[in-house]
Order: structure tokens, then C-alpha cells, then sequence
């Protein structure tokens, strides 16, 4: 059984700023479980600012608002995918 989540990723300019954005997502709601920033080596994420932040979401309503909260804290290039877990059940 697989189940569906959406990963949400954008880039900023500092660390101080993607970190500013985690502290509101928890106070939204999502758990720091749900959060990741690192600092990805490509050349097009350095010329973006360097610092990526990414968003593990369960639910659509989830992803949309991980969106918004990353529009209003500045984030460029923002992106969802889809990632899909592997669940196994012993029989």
C-alpha cells in the first residue's frame, strides 16, 4: 500500500529567513518533523540565495497552506511534487 504526501520547496536569500519561516510554519501547525532547510550546492539554487527549505505535507489542504506561508516569507521558486511512502503489512 502506498500512501500519497506532497513535498513543498522553496529558496531564500539566508538562513535567518528560511529559519524565520519554519518558526511559522510550527505555529501553523506543522510539526518540525515536517521541515527540512539545507543548502543545496547547485549552481541555480546558489544564484537563488542558497538556502531550500522543504515541507513534507499529508493533505492537499496541507500543501496549500505551506505554499501560502512561504509566498508571504519570501520564498522564490516555489515547488510541490509528490513523494509516496511505502507502507508494508506483515501477513
Amino acid at each position: 500500500m502506498a500512501v500519497k504526501k506532497t513535498v513543498v520547496c522553496g529558496i531564500y536569500q539566508n538562513a535567518k529567513q528560511a529559519e524565520g519561516t519554519v518558526a511559522a510554519l510550527l505555529a501553523a501547525g506543522f510539526s518540525k518533523d515536517a521541515t527540512s532547510v539545507s543548502h543545496p550546492e547547485s549552481e541555480a539554487t546558489k544564484a537563488a540565495g542558497g538556502v531550500r527549505l522543504s515541507v513534507h505535507c499529508d493533505t492537499p489542504e496541507q500543501e496549500d497552506r505551506a505554499k501560502d506561508l512561504l509566498k508571504q516569507t519570501g520564498a522564490q521558486d516555489i515547488s510541490s511534487s509528490e513523494e509516496v511512502e511505502q507502507i508494508f503489512v506483515e501477513s
